[in-house]
């Protein structure tokens, strides 16, 4: 009896962390396509803010492809159970996010060379993305900022 609620748990365990994965998965996608619009508005309009905000979006897309890598292991282990695609963010259309994923992005055009990098990180116990987190905040609100003007000036 133990034993069963202990492989029912493991079960349960198993499709949270799937969902996990696949929200992860999704989050990242989804930030990718916001920086592109901020930086889209930036550039359009001639903000001075473009600079910051382009090199916190390229920093962000490296550490994000560094996490793709890693979702991509996750995904090619083989007791993964769950479904190994970007997921639908809650508040979006099916469409949208579909039409999003089959567009070829940065991301998967770096994504090779990322496991490659990751695979030597793992054997060398290297493991440095860091950055000034004082400064990742500022600009990070920045970006959540002009992420969330409406977008009637591009229209």
């Amino acid at each position: 009896m133990k034993q069963a609620r202990r492989i029912a748990r493991a079960r349960e365990e198993l499709d949270c962390l799937n969902i996990e994965v696949c929200r992860f998965h999704t989050a990242i996608h989804d930030e990718n396509c916001a920086f592109e619009v901020v930086l889209l508005q930036l550039e359009y309009t001639g903000n001075p803010l473009y600079g910051a905000v382009d090199n916190f979006c390229l920093r962000h897309h490296h550490i994000n492809v560094h996490l793709l890598a890693r979702i991509r292991q996750i995904y090619s282990l083989e007791g993964f159970t769950g479904e190994a695609a970007i997921g639908v963010r809650t508040g979006t259309t099916p469409s949208t996010a579909t039409e999003a994923s089959n567009k070829p992005s940065l991301e998967d055009v770096s994504l090779a060379h990322e496991l490659e990098e990751v695979t030597l990180d793992d054997r060398e116990g290297l493991d440095d993305l860091g950055e000034d987190d004082e400064l990742a905040g500022d600009i990070g609100g920045i970006v959540d900022y002009v992420a969330n003007l409406p977008l009637h000036a591009l229209s």
